[in-house]
């Protein structure tokens, strides 16, 4: 395994990795394929990575970091770690259910995803790295976090008249 310039590192790298805390305490990351690969590059596996840390602040790990390869639609030996594509999305966005028995739904985790790249079908593998999750999802709202890019769809121009007396 290899780690690549800069510049393709930018390019293969997952985006928008994102913690998602069900109300039952399923812990889940989603991230966006990355959508800017060469024809020569091909996704191998993604491999998962967590740890428990005290606060969502924390930049830190308290333990030792985990970690799990995955690939679609491949459970773990104990059938319940399962990695997928999310419903209704065009094929980028993949949803990693985390065995319930490998996390405590009481304690705070940080996540990250590596994309393992495989060039031109042969044993020369490149990872992207760790790409670290920037926003948690508790209970279908957002915890924290933050926003990186907002884009106006539409702009409406309103006049107001007022009358003074």
């Amino acid at each position: 395994l290899q780690v690549p310039a800069q510049e393709v590192i930018d390019r293969v790298s997952p985006q928008a990795v994102t913690i998602i805390i069900s109300e039952s305490g399923q812990l889940s990351v989603s991230w966006l394929r990355p959508g800017d690969l060469e024809a020569s590059e091909q996704i191998s596996d993604y491999t998962v990575f967590w740890c428990e840390r005290e606060r969502f602040t924390d930049t830190f790990c308290q333990t030792v970091l985990h970690f799990e390869d995955v690939s679609l639609n491949q459970e773990d030996q104990e059938g319940g770690s399962t990695l997928i594509m999310a419903e209704d999305s065009s094929e980028d966005t993949l949803i990693y259910h985390l065995n319930p028995s490998r996390v405590d739904k009481d304690k705070e985790y940080r996540v990250a995803v590596a994309a393992n790249i495989n060039i031109n079908n042969t044993l020369t593998e490149l990872s992207s790295g760790l790409v670290w999750s920037s926003c948690e999802i508790v209970n279908n709202q957002m915890s924290s976090g933050w926003v990186r890019e907002v884009s106006v769809i539409v702009i409406v121009m309103v006049t107001t008249m007022m009358d003074l007396y």
